[in-house]
């Protein structure tokens, strides 16, 4: 019996969400803008965030702010 529980508390640990990734993942977050507006975009700021979930465990998240030199922000 404990043979048994040792067994399944190894593989409990081994199919959590944090131990999916060795490393946690980088996701980028970006605007949604025409293919033709992407050109004249330039980066206003970036910002990085350390996010965990229940399901996949931690990850970072990088947003990126575009601005088009005129006012427009793109976030």
């Amino acid at each position: 019996m404990k043979c048994l529980t040792s067994y399944i508390d190894n593989i409990t640990r081994n199919i959590c969400p944090a131990s999916l990734f060795k490393e946690s993942p980088t996701i980028y977050f970006y605007p949604q803008v025409s293919a033709d507006r992407k050109d004249d975009l330039k980066v206003l700021k970036s910002r990085e965030k350390n996010v965990v979930t229940l399901d996949i465990g931690a990850f970072r998240a990088r947003e990126t702010i575009l601005h088009d030199g005129d006012g427009g922000v793109y976030p």
